[in-house]
C-alpha cells in the first residue's frame, strides 16, 4: 500500500515539475518571414528617364538614372543595388514575355472625297497588317475622319465608309469581326483647323492592343 502511494506521489510530482518547466520555458518562435521587392527605373522610348523616390522610415533612396534599382528586405529595409540593362533583361525576361504587346496606332490618309488610300498610306497598311499578324488576340479600334469640305451628313457617311473599308480588309486578313470596332467621326475632330481641303484630316486612325 505504501509503495503504491509513493508511486502515485512520484507521478504527481513529475507532472507538476513538467508543468512548471513548460510554463517557464519560452514558447517556440515562428520563423521570420522576409518580404522582398525590387524597383527598377526603365528608360522610356527615346532614352528619357524619370525619377522614383523610395521611402523607408526617415531614410530614402532616389532612383534617377536608367536601370537604377532598389531592393526591399523586411529586415534591412530599402537597399540600393547596381544593375545594368543586361541584368535587368535577364531578371525580368519571364515577366516581359508574359506581358501583352504594347498598344500601337496607325494613321491612314485618303484621297479627297473617296475611300481610296493615298500612295504613302498603302505602305502603312502593310505595316499595320504585319503588326496585327504578330499578335495572338488583337483588339482593334478603327475611327474614320474627313476634312471640313461638304455637309456634316455627307462627311459622317464618308468617314464611316472609310472606317468600314479598313475593317473589311482586317476581316479578310483573318481577324475576328467582333474584335474590330469601327466608327465614323465625320469632320468633328480635325487635326488641322481649316475650312480648306486638308490631307491630314482625311484619315482613319487604327489602334491595336
Amino acid at each position: 500500500m505504501t509503495r503504491r502511494t509513493d508511486a502515485r506521489c512520484l507521478a504527481a510530482l513529475l507532472a507538476a515539475l513538467a508543468a512548471l518547466l513548460s510554463g517557464c520555458a519560452d514558447p517556440p518562435k515562428a520563423p521570420v518571414r522576409v518580404h522582398r521587392e525590387m524597383v527598377v527605373v526603365l528608360p522610356e522610348e527615346g532614352g528619357k528617364v524619370g525619377t522614383v523616390v523610395m521611402y523607408a522610415g526617415k531614410d530614402s533612396i532616389v532612383l534617377d538614372r536608367a536601370y537604377a534599382s532598389a531592393r526591399l528586405s523586411g529586415v534591412e529595409g530599402w537597399q540600393a543595388v547596381t544593375s545594368d540593362e543586361g541584368e535587368v533583361q535577364q531578371m525580368f525576361s519571364a515577366v516581359k514575355e508574359a506581358l501583352p504587346p504594347k498598344p500601337i496606332s496607325f494613321m491612314l490618309n485618303f484621297i479627297e472625297g473617296k475611300d481610296d488610300f493615298t500612295p504613302d498610306s498603302k505602305q502603312v497598311v502593310e505595316k499595320l497588317f504585319r503588326e496585327i499578324a504578330g499578335r495572338p488576340a488583337p483588339e482593334i479600334t478603327v475611327i474614320g475622319h474627313t476634312d471640313s469640305i461638304g455637309s456634316e451628313s455627307y462627311n459622317d457617311m464618308l468617314s464611316l465608309q472609310r472606317a468600314q473599308k479598313v475593317r473589311t480588309m482586317l476581316i479578310d486578313l483573318g481577324i475576328a469581326p467582333d474584335s474590330i470596332d469601327a466608327t465614323g467621326r465625320g469632320k468633328r475632330e480635325l487635326l488641322i483647323q481649316t475650312r480648306q481641303s486638308e490631307l491630314a484630316n482625311r484619315r482613319v486612325e487604327v489602334s491595336v492592343r
